[in-house]
Protein backbone atom coordinates (compact mmCIF):
# COMPACT_ATOMS: atom_id res chain seq x y z
CA UNK A 1 0.00 0.00 0.00
CA UNK A 2 2.77 2.38 0.78
CA UNK A 3 4.51 1.93 -2.57
CA UNK A 4 1.21 2.35 -4.16
CA UNK A 5 0.79 5.78 -2.54
CA UNK A 6 4.65 6.92 -3.75
CA UNK A 7 6.14 6.03 -0.19
CA UNK A 8 9.46 5.35 -0.28
CA UNK A 9 10.83 4.11 3.11
CA UNK A 10 13.71 2.55 4.27
CA UNK A 11 12.42 -0.63 6.80
CA UNK A 12 15.71 -1.50 7.84
CA UNK A 13 16.12 2.37 9.75
CA UNK A 14 12.62 1.98 11.01
CA UNK A 15 12.98 -1.34 12.35
CA UNK A 16 16.63 -0.20 13.76
CA UNK A 17 14.99 2.24 15.71
CA UNK A 18 12.35 0.70 16.65
CA UNK A 19 14.63 -2.14 18.25
CA UNK A 20 17.24 0.42 19.32
CA UNK A 21 14.66 2.08 21.52
CA UNK A 22 13.03 -1.05 22.70
CA UNK A 23 9.62 0.34 20.96
CA UNK A 24 6.90 -2.28 22.84
CA UNK A 25 5.15 -3.90 20.34
CA UNK A 26 1.17 -3.52 21.00
CA UNK A 27 2.92 0.36 20.00
CA UNK A 28 4.10 -1.14 16.68
CA UNK A 29 0.83 -2.86 16.00
CA UNK A 30 -0.59 0.76 16.51
CA UNK A 31 1.26 2.15 14.55
CA UNK A 32 1.14 -0.11 11.85
CA UNK A 33 -2.59 0.89 11.79
CA UNK A 34 -2.40 4.23 11.59
CA UNK A 35 0.48 4.25 8.68
CA UNK A 36 -2.15 2.15 6.61
CA UNK A 37 -4.92 4.49 7.69
CA UNK A 38 -2.74 7.90 6.34
CA UNK A 39 -1.90 6.19 3.41
CA UNK A 40 -5.61 5.33 2.94
CA UNK A 41 -5.69 9.01 3.17
CA UNK A 42 -2.90 10.21 1.02
CA UNK A 43 -4.22 7.76 -1.96
CA UNK A 44 -7.84 9.44 -1.50
CA UNK A 45 -6.19 12.71 -1.53
CA UNK A 46 -3.87 11.68 -4.68
CA UNK A 47 -6.72 10.77 -6.89
CA UNK A 48 -8.05 14.21 -5.94
CA UNK A 49 -5.59 15.91 -6.75
CA UNK A 50 -4.14 17.13 -3.47
CA UNK A 51 -0.38 17.60 -3.46
CA UNK A 52 1.15 16.20 0.24
CA UNK A 53 4.23 15.48 0.87
CA UNK A 54 4.30 11.79 1.25
CA UNK A 55 7.51 10.82 2.39
CA UNK A 56 7.43 12.91 5.17
CA UNK A 57 3.97 12.20 6.07
CA UNK A 58 4.53 8.42 6.27
CA UNK A 59 7.54 8.89 7.84
CA UNK A 60 5.97 10.78 10.48
CA UNK A 61 3.57 8.01 10.29
CA UNK A 62 6.26 5.04 11.34
CA UNK A 63 7.39 6.84 14.04
CA UNK A 64 4.70 9.07 15.68
CA UNK A 65 5.15 7.34 18.87
CA UNK A 66 8.98 6.25 19.33
CA UNK A 67 8.14 8.42 22.27
CA UNK A 68 6.20 5.51 23.64
CA UNK A 69 9.62 3.70 24.39
CA UNK A 70 10.26 5.90 26.84
CA UNK A 71 6.84 7.26 28.23
CA UNK A 72 3.21 6.92 27.32
CA UNK A 73 2.22 10.47 29.02
CA UNK A 74 1.47 13.41 26.77
CA UNK A 75 4.94 14.31 26.81
CA UNK A 76 5.63 11.09 24.35
CA UNK A 77 5.21 13.49 21.06
CA UNK A 78 8.47 15.53 22.31
CA UNK A 79 10.38 13.04 23.25
CA UNK A 80 9.86 11.17 19.81
CA UNK A 81 10.26 14.84 18.00
CA UNK A 82 14.03 14.54 19.94
CA UNK A 83 14.52 11.24 18.95
CA UNK A 84 13.71 11.52 15.29
CA UNK A 85 16.02 14.58 15.32
CA UNK A 86 19.10 12.54 16.81
CA UNK A 87 18.34 10.14 14.63
CA UNK A 88 18.65 12.43 11.14
CA UNK A 89 15.41 13.02 10.28
CA UNK A 90 14.73 16.36 9.05
CA UNK A 91 12.48 18.77 10.70
CA UNK A 92 9.13 18.23 8.99
CA UNK A 93 9.25 14.90 10.21
CA UNK A 94 9.72 15.79 13.93
CA UNK A 95 7.20 18.40 13.59
CA UNK A 96 4.73 16.01 12.40
CA UNK A 97 5.73 13.70 15.71
CA UNK A 98 5.64 16.73 17.99
CA UNK A 99 2.17 17.90 16.79
CA UNK A 100 0.48 14.69 16.28
CA UNK A 101 -0.96 14.42 19.85
CA UNK A 102 -5.08 14.91 19.65
CA UNK A 103 -6.12 17.89 17.73
CA UNK A 104 -3.02 19.61 18.95
CA UNK A 105 -2.28 21.74 22.39
CA UNK A 106 -2.30 25.30 22.18
CA UNK A 107 0.80 27.42 24.60
CA UNK A 108 -1.45 27.62 27.48
CA UNK A 109 -2.26 23.59 27.38
CA UNK A 110 1.30 22.94 26.79
CA UNK A 111 2.17 24.84 29.78
CA UNK A 112 -0.37 22.84 31.72
CA UNK A 113 1.32 19.67 31.15
CA UNK A 114 5.26 21.08 31.63
CA UNK A 115 5.41 20.83 28.16
CA UNK A 116 8.29 23.36 26.23
CA UNK A 117 6.56 26.17 25.99
CA UNK A 118 5.02 26.44 22.19
CA UNK A 119 1.90 25.55 20.29
CA UNK A 120 1.37 22.11 19.41
CA UNK A 121 -1.66 22.85 16.94
CA UNK A 122 -1.25 20.68 13.94
CA UNK A 123 -0.61 23.26 10.64
CA UNK A 124 0.44 21.90 7.96
CA UNK A 125 -1.90 19.50 6.21
CA UNK A 126 0.61 16.31 6.87
CA UNK A 127 0.43 17.26 10.15
CA UNK A 128 -3.94 17.46 10.46
CA UNK A 129 -3.63 14.20 8.25
CA UNK A 130 -1.33 12.42 11.25
CA UNK A 131 -4.00 14.03 14.38
CA UNK A 132 -6.71 12.95 12.73
CA UNK A 133 -6.07 9.31 11.88
CA UNK A 134 -4.36 8.94 15.12
CA UNK A 135 -7.27 10.12 16.10
CA UNK A 136 -9.23 6.94 14.75
CA UNK A 137 -6.91 4.55 16.04
CA UNK A 138 -7.68 2.84 19.16
CA UNK A 139 -4.77 0.20 19.67
CA UNK A 140 -4.49 -1.31 16.48
CA UNK A 141 -8.06 -1.14 15.63
CA UNK A 142 -9.70 1.85 13.28
CA UNK A 143 -12.81 2.99 14.60
CA UNK A 144 -15.91 4.25 13.01
CA UNK A 145 -16.79 8.14 13.38
CA UNK A 146 -19.75 7.24 16.03
CA UNK A 147 -16.97 5.62 18.00
CA UNK A 148 -14.56 8.70 17.42
CA UNK A 149 -17.04 11.36 18.48
CA UNK A 150 -18.62 8.64 21.62
CA UNK A 151 -14.85 8.65 22.85
CA UNK A 152 -14.25 12.35 22.15
CA UNK A 153 -17.58 13.19 24.39
CA UNK A 154 -16.55 11.11 27.02
CA UNK A 155 -13.08 12.56 27.76
CA UNK A 156 -13.66 16.41 26.67
CA UNK A 157 -17.75 16.56 27.12
CA UNK A 158 -18.55 19.21 24.61
CA UNK A 159 -16.27 22.02 25.44
CA UNK A 160 -13.27 24.05 23.69
CA UNK A 161 -11.06 20.85 23.19
CA UNK A 162 -13.98 18.16 21.46
CA UNK A 163 -15.26 21.51 19.47
CA UNK A 164 -11.10 21.24 18.06
CA UNK A 165 -10.99 17.05 17.50
CA UNK A 166 -14.71 17.58 15.74
CA UNK A 167 -13.08 20.64 13.14
CA UNK A 168 -10.19 18.59 12.73
CA UNK A 169 -11.95 15.72 11.68
CA UNK A 170 -14.24 17.80 9.76
CA UNK A 171 -11.66 19.84 7.68
CA UNK A 172 -9.83 16.40 6.92
CA UNK A 173 -13.10 14.40 5.64
CA UNK A 174 -13.70 17.96 3.77
CA UNK A 175 -10.60 17.22 1.87
CA UNK A 176 -11.41 13.53 1.40
CA UNK A 177 -14.85 14.71 -0.34
CA UNK A 178 -16.06 12.29 2.55
CA UNK A 179 -16.32 10.21 5.39
CA UNK A 180 -12.42 10.22 7.33
CA UNK A 181 -13.47 7.32 9.02
CA UNK A 182 -14.39 5.35 6.29
CA UNK A 183 -11.77 6.19 4.33
CA UNK A 184 -9.32 5.02 6.97
CA UNK A 185 -10.84 2.11 7.79
CA UNK A 186 -10.50 1.37 3.46
CA UNK A 187 -14.58 1.18 3.18
CA UNK A 188 -14.94 4.24 0.97
CA UNK A 189 -16.49 3.43 -2.17
CA UNK A 190 -16.06 6.69 -3.73
CA UNK A 191 -12.95 7.06 -6.68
Amino acid sequence: MLEDVGASVDWKKIEQIYEKYNLPENVRHHIEAVTLGVARVVEKLQKRDVTVDVNSLILGALLHDIGRSVTHDISHGVIGSTIAREEGFSERVCLLIERHLGAGLTLEEARSFGLPERSYMPEALEEKILAAVDNLASGDELITKEEFIRDVELKFDNGEVARRFFALYEEVSNLLGEDLSVVVRGESSLD
